[in-house]
């Protein structure tokens, strides 16, 4: 399979990537039409030696997505909340707690659980992505469910 053929074939994942990076806004849609705008302009540098595709892609978009974090204020969690309708049912509440909980961890702790546990990718394959030694990217990952879990535990204990 050719490497354009790859690109188009990961532009799900590469949204969704998008979304836990930047929240379901249009930025995040931005984010990732960017990326795959980036990949396919430059796959003739994609060298398959040096990783998979995905892992190539994943890392552009993670790029962009510091750029893009350096030069915006982001939206604090409580203007988020603010700004969203209140849910009807217990579900929707647990839902969105835990989306909203997600968009809080730190942009390190994010990027790292949304790579590993989300899009299915390798601690290797995610670090290199990071730019990190794995070690580190293992300790973003457990922060990062630790927070989570964390959350959900508290919703539970307040819901019974």
């Amino acid at each position: 399979m050719d490497v354009r053929d790859h690109i188009t074939a990961l532009a799900p994942r590469v949204l969704a990537l998008a979304r836990s990076l930047r929240g379901p806004t249009a930025d995040a849609e931005d984010l990732a039409q960017d990326t795959l705008r980036t990949a396919l302009e430059s796959s003739s540098a994609f060298d398959e030696a040096l990783g998979s595709p995905d892992a190539w892609l994943f890392g552009i978009c993670r790029r962009l997505s510091r750029r893009r974090a350096a030069s915006t204020i982001r939206l604090g969690l409580e203007d988020r909340a603010a700004s969203e309708s209140a849910p009807s049912d217990w579900r929707r509440d647990g839902y969105c707690l835990l989306d909203r909980a997600f968009l809080a961890l730190p942009e390190d702790q994010r990027s790292a659980f949304s790579l590993v546990v989300m899009q299915g990718l390798g601690y290797r394959a995610a670090a290199r992505i990071e730019e990190v030694t794995v070690g580190t990217l293992k300790s973003r990952v457990s922060r990062a469910r630790r927070a989570l879990r964390l959350v959900l535990s508290r919703y539970w204990e307040d819901s019974s």
